[in-house]
C-alpha cells in the first residue's frame, strides 16, 4: 500500500530545534519548510494551536496528514516558507505575550517572516499584532518618526534605510499600508549614497517603486515652491496647508503672519512691504542649494530655523511666521505621502496616535 506521506530523508539531531517550542514530544503535527540553501527542516508542534489562528490550517487539517499507520504523526510540507520564518511564527504563537512585553526577543528579520506568513495563512489578530510591534519604529505620527533619528549615527541609520527597504516589500505584500507610508517617505528622503547603497545590497524596491520615489521627490519640491511663488506675489492668495482645516477653512500664507503680530507692539518689518521681503529670498536660496547638494526637501526642511532667516536681516515677526510655514510645509509633505507617492490612504486618525518606540535587533 503506498502512501501519501513524503519522504523525508534522514536527518541530525543538530538539525532539528529540538526543544519548544519549535519541537514539543507530544505534538500531533511536523511541520517541514527548507532554509535558504534547500535543506529540509521539522517543526513538531500542536494542531489546535495552527488551527485555532488560521482558517487556513484548519481547511487543510484533514489534507496531507494521512499515515500508514494511526500511532504515526502527520506530516505537513509547507512549500515555499523559509524555516527561518516558520520558526519566526512557532515562537509567536507559543510565546506571543512574552514577545510583546520582551520585543528585543524578536528580531526585525523574524517581524517580517511572521508578518508574511501571518498575511498568508490569514492569521489575522496575530498580523495586526507584528503591525503594531513595528509601527513605533514605523510611525504615522511625524514627531514620533522624527524622534526615532535624534540620536542614530550614521551606521544606524544607513541599516535602518534598509530596513525600510525591506518594510516597504513585505508591507506591500501583506497590505500593511500603516508601515508601507513612512517606509516609504524614508527611503525617498535618503540622499544618493543611500541609494547606492540600497542597490548594492540583497534586496532593492520594485522598478515601479523607484518611479513612485522620482514622482514623489518632484512632488515635494512644488510643495515647497508654493511659499515662494507667494512671496513673489505671483499667486497672492496661496493658501497654506492646514491639516487641523478643511480645505475650505484654509488660511492664505499672509493672512497667517497676524499670528505673530500679537508678540510685537510696534511695526517691526524693516522694508516698506507688508512682510520682509527677504524671508521669502533667503528661502528661495535655500531650495535652491538643498536641491544642488541633493538634499531632500523634509531634510532641507528641518534645518531651517529663526536663525537661517535672522542672518538675511529680516525682523524677528517675519523670520518666526517663515519658520512656522516651513514647519506646516514639513506636515502638509508629511501627510500628503499617499497622494504624493500614488499609495494607499490610511485613516487621518492614524498621523495622531503616539508610541513608545521599542527595539528590534
Amino acid at each position: 500500500m503506498e502512501s501519501d506521506i513524503p519522504t523525508l530523508p534522514p536527518l541530525a539531531d543538530a538539525d532539528i530545534y529540538g526543544s519548544p517550542p519549535y519541537w514539543h514530544k507530544d505534538g500531533d503535527i511536523i511541520l517541514t519548510a527548507q532554509d535558504n540553501q534547500g535543506k529540509e527542516h521539522r517543526l513538531r508542534v500542536h494542531r489546535l494551536i495552527l488551527c485555532l489562528h488560521s482558517p487556513v490550517f484548519r481547511d487543510m487539517s484533514t489534507l496531507g496528514m494521512q499515515t500508514v499507520n494511526a500511532e504515526e504523526t502527520p506530516i505537513v510540507p509547507l512549500k515555499g516558507d523559509d524555516v527561518e520564518d516558520i520558526r519566526a511564527l512557532i515562537l509567536v504563537l507559543y510565546k506571543g505575550f512574552e514577545l510583546y512585553g520582551n520585543p528585543e526577543s524578536l528580531t526585525f528579520s523574524g517581524a517580517l517572516g511572521v508578518l508574511r506568513l501571518t498575511h498568508k495563512y490569514q492569521m489575522e489578530q496575530l498580523r495586526l499584532a507584528v503591525v503594531n510591534l513595528l509601527q513605533p519604529n514605523w510611525p504615522l505620527n511625524y514627531e514620533e518618526y522624527k524622534r526615532a533619528f535624534i540620536s542614530l549615527s550614521d551606521t544606524e541609520k544607513k541599516e535602518r534605510l534598509c530596513r525600510s527597504v525591506k518594510l516597504i516589500n513585505v508591507a506591500r505584500l501583506t497590505d500593511c499600508h500603516s508601515l508601507l507610508l513612512p517606509a516609504f517617505f524614508e527611503v525617498a528622503k535618503s540622499d544618493s549614497k543611500g541609494w547606492r547603497d540600497i542597490i548594492n545590497g540583497t534586496e532593492v524596491p520594485i522598478s515601479e517603486d523607484w518611479h513612485r520615489i522620482m514622482i514623489g521627490k518632484t512632488a515635494w519640491l512644488g510643495r515647497i515652491k508654493t511659499l515662494e511663488v507667494a512671496g513673489m506675489f505671483v499667486n497672492p492668495q496661496a493658501f497654506l496647508w492646514d491639516n487641523d482645516l478643511p480645505a475650505g477653512q484654509q488660511l492664505s500664507v499672509f493672512k497667517t503672519r497676524s499670528t505673530f503680530l500679537g508678540y510685537y507692539k510696534q511695526k517691526v518689518c524693516k522694508e516698506d512691504a507688508r512682510y520682509c521681503v527677504a524671508v521669502f529670498a533667503a528661502l528661495k536660496a535655500l531650495v535652491g542649494r538643498a536641491v544642488l547638494d541633493g538634499m531632500s526637501i523634509p531634510d532641507a526642511c528641518a534645518m531651517w530655523h529663526s536663525q537661517t532667516f535672522k542672518s538675511e536681516s529680516a525682523c524677528d515677526v517675519c523670520t518666526d511666521w517663515m519658520v512656522s510655514l516651513i514647519r506646516n510645509k514639513e506636515e502638509e509633505i508629511w501627510e500628503n505621502i499617499p497622494d504624493d507617492f500614488d499609495l494607499p490612504k490610511v485613516d487621518p486618525k492614524e498621523y495622531k496616535k503616539k508610541y513608545v518606540q521599542k527595539a528590534l535587533v
